[in-house]
């Protein structure tokens, strides 16, 4: 018997885990171990949370899009921890097409998943198969959606658009100063 609760918070975990995994930058820090040494843990390993301590997990991720780096890197951090969880993970990529990703969401509910990742899309054609997972117990993540008014029972998890805006522009005028000459770059339906 699974518990839609966990199965939740497997999945939230494995989202949050994906978007630092999208990270490009970081720190570099010097290793005090040596490269020939293995590198060993104090503490065993915690065992898997059920329904992962189990292999063959069905999860399910429906993509609006996903060219670009960033969602191929978002892409590449779900397959790569899906693999180091045990679970068998299915993709379905919209390419943009929002009638699509709607169709998408449907299919992935009918092949039996346990879990969806909803990464990206519009609530109005993704709440009617959100609410379909939810109401056959398949647990479901959103990520970057703003579906909590029609779907208030899935998880949500988003970023600030907004506040990563603010840090880019506050360094760029760092670095240049003001009244300098930029350009602006904008894809079609994708708020800036």
């Amino acid at each position: 018997m699974r518990n839609p609760k966990k199965l939740a918070a497997g999945i939230a975990g494995l989202s949050v885990l994906l978007l630092a995994g999208c990270s490009q930058g970081g720190t570099e820090t010097a290793s005090t171990t040596p490269a020939d040494q293995p590198v060993t843990s104090a503490a065993p390993a915690a065992a898997a949370p059920a329904p992962f301590d189990q292999p063959g997990v069905k999860v399910a991720i429906v993509q609006n899009s996903g060219g670009g780096d960033y969602f191929q890197q978002y892409l590449n951090g779900t397959k790569k921890q899906a693999e180091a969880l045990g679970i068998d993970l299915s993709v379905y990529d919209a390419q943009g097409d929002n009638a699509t990703q709607a169709t998408q969401l449907d299919q992935a509910i009918a092949s039996g998943v346990s879990g969806i990742i909803v990464r990206h899309g519009f609530p109005d054609t993704l709440c009617p198969g959100v609410n379909e997972a939810l109401a056959q117990g398949i647990s479901v993540v959103i990520y970057d959606v703003e579906i909590q008014t029609c779907a208030p029972d899935a998880v949500q998890t988003q970023q600030s658009d907004a506040v990563m805006a603010s840090l880019v522009l506050d360094q760029m005028v760092a670095d240049i100063g003001t009244g300098q000459d930029v350009g602006y770059v904008n894809v079609l339906g994708i708020a800036p």
